[in-house]
């Protein structure tokens, strides 16, 4: 019984004596991250532990501070316009010092193409594609129609073309097409040819809406201004357009000569809304 108590008590007494063996160390790693050209400090380098959870970023000084146990790693130094950086260390206990000089590198990149035409969101100005006009269930395809779908836009009924902006009078609206002030854009004759308004939307490339603070060069009106750019062919083949319904009728050619010195486009509209007042009575 004596002996047992001996050999227990020897062996609590080795256990006790090999922990410390046996128990993990840590160290320290630090260091400064440079420039290789001007030898200036780099704030926000990565300093990464391969093949570990372990890593640090340097500071406004370009330092590092790493805590690790004991033992061979490999350290990888990365920042943004700098060729990546691995060296390995040896951690022992204490502090083990590791320096490190980033050299520049030039980033490689796919071929980028910036282009004008950006126009940015303003209040008060809209613009319209000449194709939804073309596809809006409206009784004629008729430019002058899709400005009653904008804000503060009203109009007397679906027939007629005119139209009143934010309580402005009808004729209070500036047209402008390729330029040019259209003072008469809607046709004198009232009745049965007044589904016809002078924007043609098959010819039209662009259409800007303004509802309010437009430009000082759309002066003379209060309520709106409406400025209307015509294709102009270039280089374009021949190309064109028919489009019929029961109540009107469209068509246009446009094309190029002369290597693309002259253009030229021709369009042709009818309209006969009597056949639907007639139905309507």
């Amino acid at each position: 019984m004596r002996l047992y108590r001996v050999l227990i008590l020897a062996a609590c007494c080795w256990l006790l004596g090999t922990a410390p063996a046996h128990a993990q160390t840590w160290g320290t790693v630090t260091g400064t991250v440079t420039d290789s050209v001007q030898g200036a400090p780099l704030p926000g380098v990565t300093v990464l532990v391969e093949g570990t959870d372990f890593g640090t970023a340097t500071s406004a000084d370009g330092r590092y501070r790493l805590e690790l146990p004991t033992g061979r790693y490999t350290l990888r130094f990365s920042a943004v316009g700098f060729a990546t950086r691995v060296d390995s260390v040896t951690v022992a206990e204490g502090t083990t010092r590791l320096d490190a000089t980033l050299a520049s590198t030039v980033l490689k990149m796919d071929e980028l193409t910036v282009t004008d035409g950006a126009v940015p969101n303003r209040p008060g100005v809209y613009k319209v594609d000449p194709a939804d006009v073309q596809n809006m269930p409206t009784p004629f395809k008729d430019g002058f129609r899709a400005l009653k779908t904008t804000p503060g836009v009203a109009t007397n009924n679906e027939l007629t073309q005119q139209y009143s902006v934010r309580g402005g009078g009808y004729n209070e609206n500036l047209v402008f097409i390729n330029g040019f002030e259209i003072f008469f854009p809607f046709r004198p004759r009232q009745g049965e040819q007044e589904g016809m308004g002078l924007l043609n939307p098959a010819l039209a490339s662009d259409i800007t809406f303004y509802t309010g603070g437009f430009p000082p060069e759309y002066g003379g009106k209060l309520s709106s201004a409406l400025d209307v750019q015509y294709v102009r062919p270039e280089s374009d083949p021949l190309s064109g357009s028919v489009d019929l319904s029961t109540l009107d009728a469209s068509a246009h050619l446009q094309s190029s000569a002369l290597g693309g010195d002259l253009g030229w486009g021709f369009g042709m509209r009818r309209a006969q809304p009597g056949r639907f007042l007639e139905r309507r009575t």
